[in-house]
């Protein structure tokens, strides 16, 4: 329980809650609680909108059963904070993926990782096995690329899986291996999709997408198409 707050003192109660495993966060959720006091002054005060004690009928009508049933669920209900759902496992294992790729702190990896895990880099054409390969895969990223922000624009839970739409910003600082001797010290932009499968809390998949014809733009690349025209980024302005 992270937090609690007494709403109606002694009767209604908001609760904050964090389920973790292994120090890994798993879920967090806000959750409304009421006694069974507070049940049964809802029903009294159902009956008597309903007509009350009096009368000659020594058990409340049919209405007041009725509100006496549909009163808490309506009261939690406008109650219940407004947000997004409790994230999944997945979602909530792709954003922290998502965060170590912006920091490049691997010494977390093995947090968030299975060991025998399978990183899929479809833009490098490769498939990493294992944390050790995965960790060099995270790390050479840094290697070359600094002032890094990556921004998660849209996260797709399903079940097991989770898919994060993001959008990274970098400049290139230092030798890129395959495509810059030297660094450029150019501002680029990589638009992408990560994948993540999820078994016990752990990452056992990622497949990762992304269009790497803007970022060589950005870095002073450029491409010849099939008719001829070349392709390339306006240099950019002298500092």
């Amino acid at each position: 329980v992270r937090a609690e707050s007494r709403l109606v003192p002694g009767l209604v109660r908001e609760r904050s809650l964090r389920t973790t495993q292994e120090g890994r966060l798993l879920r967090e959720a806000t959750r409304i609680e009421v006694t069974a006091a507070f049940l049964l002054l809802l029903a009294l005060g159902a009956w008597r909108l309903a007509g009350g004690p009096g009368g000659r009928a020594r058990r409340p009508p049919a209405t007041a059963v009725l509100l006496a049933a549909l009163l808490p669920s309506l009261l939690l209900a406008g109650c219940a904070p407004e947000g997004a759902p409790e994230p999944t496992v997945a979602e909530l294992r792709v954003l922290e993926l998502l965060a170590l790729r912006e920091s490049g702190d691997v010494a977390v990896a093995a947090d968030l990782f299975h060991p025998l895990a399978v990183w899929e880099d479809h833009p490098g054409q490769r498939q990493l096995q294992g944390l050790p390969e995965i960790a060099a895969f995270l790390e050479e990223f840094h290697g070359w690329a600094s002032g890094i922000f990556l921004d998660v624009l849209r996260v797709h839970p399903a079940g097991d899986r989770a898919v994060a739409e993001w959008v990274l910003e970098g400049v290139q600082s230092a030798p890129y291996p395959g495509v810059a001797d030297s660094a450029t010290f150019r501002r680029f932009l990589l638009e992408g999709v990560t994948v993540v499968e999820v078994e016990r809390g752990l990452i056992v998949r990622v497949a990762e997408y992304a269009d790497m014809l803007p970022l060589l733009l950005d870095l002073g690349g450029s491409a010849t198409l099939p008719n001829g025209d070349v392709i390339s980024a306006p240099e950019p302005p002298a500092p």
